[in-house]
This record gives C-alpha cells, sequence and structure tokens, in this order.
C-alpha cells in the first residue's frame, strides 16, 4: 500500500508541475502582451495643445493593438485541437470577413500557411504575427508615432524575447509530457491493487471490508483519474474524458482577456492629462 501511495503521489505531483507550467506561461504571454501595450501606450505622441493622442500615434496604437489580438488567437490555434480550427484557409477566410485581419495580412498568412503545409518553411502563421507586432513597433518610432529611445526599443526587444520563450516553452511541456509507458505502469499497478484489496482486507475486516475498498477505490481511483485529466492541461486528447472543463485550462477566456487588454492601457490615457 505504501508503495502505491508513493508512486500515484509522485504521478500527481508530476502531472500538477506540467498543468501548473503550461498555466503560468500562459499567464506569461498575457502579461508580456499588456506590457507591449502599457509601454507604447504611455510613450506615445501627443499633440502639443489639446495633449491627446496625434493620428498616426492612435492609428499605430491601433495597428499594434489588433496585431496583438491576432497573433494571440493564431497562437492558441498552434496548441490546442479546440482552436485550431483557425489555421486553416476555411479558418483564415472567416476571421477576414469578422475584420480581425486585414487583406493583406490574410494573404501574406494564407501564403505562410501554404509554405508550412508543403514543408518550405518552419515559420507559422502565429510566429509571422508576433514579429509583426514588433515590427509594428519600431516603425511607429521611425515615423515619430512612438518616441525614438533606446530604452523604448530595449524594453520591447526583452518583451519579444518573454514572448517567444513562453511560447516555446508551452510547447516544451506538452512535448515533454510523462513517458507513456510510466502512465501505463502507474495505471496497472493502481487496478492490480484495487483488485487485490478485497482478498486482503476481508480476513481482517469481514464485511467492513466492503466499505474500506470503496473508500480505496475513491481515494486511489480517483487521484489516478485526476492525474490523467491534468496530464492534457489544454484537452488535446480525442477521447471525452479528458475534455473537463473543471480541469482544463478555459483558452477563450484567456483569448477574451487579452484582447480587452490590448486596447485598455491606450482607453486610459486617451484624454488629456491631468497634469
Amino acid at each position: 500500500m505504501s508503495l502505491v501511495t508513493l508512486v500515484i503521489t509522485f504521478f500527481l505531483s508530476e502531472v500538477y508541475a506540467l498543468w501548473r507550467g503550461v498555466y503560468n506561461l500562459a499567464r506569461d504571454i498575457q502579461t508580456a502582451l499588456s506590457d507591449i501595450s502599457l509601454v507604447l501606450a504611455s510613450r506615445a505622441e501627443r499633440d502639443p495643445k489639446t495633449d491627446e493622442y496625434t493620428p498616426r500615434a492612435s492609428e499605430a496604437l491601433e495597428d499594434v493593438a489588433q496585431l496583438i489580438q491576432l497573433y494571440h488567437a493564431l497562437l492558441w490555434a498552434s496548441l490546442t485541437e479546440k482552436f485550431a480550427v483557425l489555421l486553416t484557409p476555411n479558418g483564415l477566410s472567416r476571421m477576414l470577413s469578422r475584420n480581425v485581419m486585414t487583406r493583406r495580412q490574410y494573404e501574406r498568412l494564407s501564403d505562410c500557411l501554404l509554405r508550412q503545409e508543403k514543408k518550405r518553411d518552419s515559420v507559422g502563421p502565429e510566429q509571422v504575427t508576433m514579429q509583426w507586432i514588433y515590427v509594428r513597433a519600431i516603425r511607429g518610432m521611425k515615423d515619430g508615432a512612438f518616441p525614438k529611445s533606446n530604452t523604448l526599443d530595449s524594453a520591447l526587444t526583452k518583451k519579444m524575447f518573454e514572448l517567444n520563450g513562453a511560447m516555446g516553452g508551452i510547447a516544451a511541456w506538452l512535448d515533454g509530457k510523462i513517458p507513456l509507458a510510466y502512465g501505463q505502469f502507474v495505471q496497472l499497478l493502481v487496478d492490480a491493487f484495487l483488485v487485490l484489496a478485497p482478498f486482503s482486507l476481508y480476513p481482517t475486516l469481514g464485511l467492513w471490508s466492503v466499505p474500506a475498498v470503496g473508500l480505496l477505490n475513491l481515494f486511489y481511483g480517483g487521484m489516478l483519474d485526476l492525474s490523467k485529466l491534468l496530464l492534457f492541461p489544454l484537452g488535446n486528447n480525442v477521447d471525452p474524458f479528458y475534455k473537463d472543463d473543471a480541469v482544463n485550462m478555459d483558452i477563450g477566456v484567456l483569448i477574451r482577456e487579452t484582447n480587452a487588454d490590448s486596447k485598455r492601457w491606450k482607453r486610459g490615457l486617451k484624454a488629456s492629462l491631468p497634469f
């Protein structure tokens, strides 16, 4: 019994570390995108007479916000089965019809997707849109929407590195899950323990072995089921058992939060400043 307890506890702790690691990186991506919006909104050019954003600064902030929303949606489309349809010709076409992207963006991303499918290029649409965020901010500094500053450039570069690292980190967590053989061993060990438990407990407990075995099934079987659910934090499994809304991360909520954050800082500073 002590061996089974040790193994199932270790298994649960490891898969929870996987779930927590993916969750933390997802929040890191949100934070980095929000920080980019915050820095650019605070440093954007303002009209000296009205103290409000100049037209070119407002346009640059809108462009960055739109690219952030597009990147974040395509990122999760590349990582989850639920949103994978977005990274298909029909998905991109639908996003174009809903004004999620412009015609030129649609053409570039469609070509990128085609090249990726034909193995001509390893850069996916989600990575291209991440680069667009950085390039648009740099272009904004060149045309005067944002000040030319080494500090601002360094801050943006750091955030882009954080985005790239977090995006790769999530993929690494998902690709480096606990080996299947170990999970099968734990399943076999727990099943054998629960099957043999009634025969082991009856000579000592008699009829009380019935509720005792029920408690063992509830405890050890429940821990095993929870461990298997945590093993797929994004619900990327064809088995309906693993698609549990109480355990899987709700990517739709993350996308909506990022969409709101992409324009929140601009709205906060849109009016003239009180000083």
